[in-house]
């Protein structure tokens, strides 16, 4: 929806660190934003495999054919390709079906300029068996520490070589030990691995739905 100027600057509210550069920070402003906007109750998100269950948004002014399970995501609305998050979480959520609530600003936070609602689910991602299989394989690699980091991100590249039937790709997401100037202290090394989407193929999806 496109969205007028009072509604953008309502955001503001929501972003009391806007001016800084953590997208951790931006993402749960727009939460505030849309939860606020939907009327969709607080809940625990602890461990939490999505940000809105489809309980929760059930209960918030929200249309029939969007009452599902939410995820939501604040991107500025240059950006190439969008994380999704944890591959095998999210493997599970588009299993059910789920709704991406896109939130796109233009080139800083406070300034919201557009809110998609994007049905997504296994069908739509092509995720074959045969495909969950290989997603399932790089999950399990990039994670086992006795595989060298260096060459789980070479892995991940030849599993991406093989995704080409679906919109979706694999983002290595691991990291070296490293001093983190914002907590004063060293990092050990981390682990993961998320599903990506190009927005271009995002917004394909959208306007064919």
């Amino acid at each position: 929806m496109k969205l007028t100027q009072q509604t953008t600057n309502r955001i503001a509210q929501f972003l009391p660190n806007a001016q800084t550069n953590s997208r951790t920070t931006h993402g749960k402003g727009f939460e505030y934003y849309i939860a606020d906007k939907h009327g969709l109750p607080a809940h625990d998100q602890y461990k939490g495999k999505i940000d809105f269950p489809k309980e929760i948004v059930a209960q918030g002014n929200v249309a029939d054919d969007l009452i599902a399970d939410w995820e939501l995501k604040y991107y500025n609305i240059k950006t190439s390709t969008l994380i999704l998050g944890d591959v095998m979480r999210k493997i599970e959520c588009l299993d059910k079906g789920m709704v991406l609530v896109l939130g796109l600003y233009d080139r800083t936070p406070e300034k919201l300029v557009d809110v998609l609602y994007i049905k997504l689910d296994s069908a739509k991602a092509k995720l074959t068996r045969k495909i969950v299989k290989l997603l399932k394989e790089a999950s399990e690699y990039v994670k086992n520490r006795d595989n060298d980091l260096d060459d789980t991100r070479e892995f991940v590249k030849e599993i991406n070589a093989q995704l080409s039937s679906t919109p979706f790709l694999l983002t290595n997401t691991s990291a070296n030990p490293r001093f983190s100037e914002s907590k004063g202290k060293w990092i050990d090394e981390t682990r993961s691995i998320s599903i990506s989407i190009p927005m271009k193929k995002l917004l394909e999806m959208y306007v064919n739905a």
